[in-house]
């Protein structure tokens, strides 16, 4: 049975979360369509099961909950209450946390929201009691704008992970590589199913292959670079899961995997060396890559890569015989923004 539930969205890039939330409802076949309740507020439904499992496994979602309460007017009353019984989903003893979602409309600081709430659920749950060390239910309360929606905590981003996870802190690194939620979030939006098998044709240090591991997945990591490599597999073995993990030193151009063999692939390819080889060199490399992956992913396979905005590969894209489906970006630095590029497979050899 699915119930209602809220997602928030990571406030660093609201757009790649919610092209993500709706990747992972498809990979779970919820039948459920994401829909927007504010900027950073998506509503959805989903068995508690996968609820969770789209917590577990996203990389640009905060945390979901399941809502007990939403109001517009600004002070929580009992008509915000969402559902009649509420006491057979909230147990007591709870603890109640308010968060604004950047600037609200609504002139109340987050302890009088929390005090608000609690007021509403104790009138409906006569021995409800508080406790911030033992709770037997959390319950989060999110403001954005005017809108007040509060609920039952059912997971968070495990953000200190994805730190300890991050480009410096690994025994091998690069300039370039990756951020553990981008290398997530990517993999999610190839809509892999579960327990797949996810190809990444250009390896480097093991960013996509690691998270992939990690989420469940059969990840395969190919690499030119022999000293490349071999960093990018001490970073698994120490950061991933190295049993789901197969690691090739080799030219992607070349690869000998059978036909229709792949569920997704996630993969950064290099670039940034110098406008010539971006324009000329690298494209023509890239042509053949990707060209040599429609021989071997399912054909529903989603293709996801990152690349730096305006690389001309990005408009050849559909001469190989692959359809873009989104187009996201983001923000590296000042003068680096990256395009995410879903595509899908236009033409089967």
């Amino acid at each position: 049975m699915n119930d209602r539930y809220v997602a928030i969205l990571s406030g660093d890039n609201v757009a790649l979360g919610s092209a993500e939330l709706r990747a992972l409802l498809r990979i779970f076949n919820q039948g459920s369509v994401a829909q927007p309740i504010s900027r950073r507020m998506m509503v959805f439904e989903a068995s508690d099961e996968v609820a969770g499992e789209i917590i577990r496994r996203a990389g640009y979602i905060k945390s979901i909950v399941r809502p007990i309460i939403s109001e517009r007017s600004g002070e929580v009353c009992e008509s915000s209450l969402l559902i009649d019984n509420v006491q057979e989903v909230v147990h007591s003893p709870v603890v109640i946390r308010a968060e604004k979602l950047g600037v609200p409309r609504i002139d109340q600081n987050s302890r009088t929201i929390e005090k608000n709430v609690f007021d509403v659920l104790s009138r409906a749950i006569p021995d409800l009691r508080i406790s911030y060390e033992f709770p037997s239910t959390i319950i989060k309360i999110y403001v954005e704008g005017g809108l007040i929606i509060g609920g039952i905590l059912i997971g968070e981003k495990d953000a200190r992970s994805l730190e300890m996870r991050r480009p410096g802190k690994r025994p091998f690194t690069h300039p370039s590589a990756i951020h553990p939620k981008l290398a997530r979030c990517m993999v999610n939006l190839t809509g892999a199913r579960r327990n797949g098998c996810v190809l990444d044709p250009f390896m480097g240090t093991g960013s996509i292959p690691i998270e992939a591991s990690l989420m469940g997945y059969t990840s395969i990591g190919v690499e030119l670079k022999s000293w490349i490599c071999f960093g990018g597999a001490k970073n698994i073995r120490l950061l991933g899961d190295y049993s789901r993990s197969h690691i090739v030193v080799g030219d992607s151009r070349t690869l000998m995997f059978g036909r229709r063999f792949v569920d997704g692939v996630a993969t950064d390819p290099p670039y940034g060396r110098s406008t010539t080889i971006l324009g000329g060199e690298l494209s023509r490399m890239l042509e053949a890559v990707f060209a040599q992956l429609l021989e071997i992913v399912k054909k529903d396979a989603r293709i996801v890569m990152a690349l730096p905005e305006g690389t001309p590969f990005i408009d050849r894209l559909d001469s190989i015989g692959l359809r873009i489906e989104e187009r996201l970006k983001e923000r590296v630095h000042s003068s680096l923004i990256r395009e995410i590029i879903v595509c899908s497979i236009a033409a089967l050899f």
